[in-house]
């Protein structure tokens, strides 16, 4: 008896498992999505000689990421201020991850906090921003 109800339970959990990893649909298989959410924040006076191979880096790292989990979204939690936080958005929004913006206070009062070339970076970038 011990055993038979060991086995169900087993059962029951792989079953339970299985239902929540994939779906069958018309013959095709639909797996689970768990978001993976990633949280930006850095410097913001990026030294230019150090840009290029900043940028190889995170799309190498967002890459390897996305690669690794291929049915999981990718959402980027993301501030936009300039420098690292920017440069993060830019190589997430290339590889297709969502961005989502948190700013740290209101929109109109944030935009007084970048120059006229980093405001253009700025807008641009949260209006591709799903939120």
């Amino acid at each position: 008896m011990e055993l038979f109800f060991l086995q169900n339970i087993i059962f029951n959990a792989v079953w339970a498992l299985k239902t929540l990893t994939d779906f069958l649909i018309e013959g095709r298989v639909f797996w689970l999505s768990i978001p993976i959410v990633i949280g930006v924040t850095g410097h913001r006076d990026l030294r230019p000689q150090d840009i290029p191979i900043l940028r190889r880096t995170v799309r190498a790292e967002l890459g390897k990421m996305k690669t690794e989990y291929l049915h999981s979204d990718f959402v980027m939690l993301n501030s936009l201020a300039s420098g690292a936080d920017t440069l993060c958005a830019e190589e997430a929004l290339g590889l297709g991850i969502s961005l989502v913006c948190p700013l740290p206070m209101d929109v109109e009062e944030y935009r007084k906090d970048f120059s006229e070339d980093e405001l253009t970076i700025f807008d641009d970038l949260l209006s591709k921003a799903d939120e």
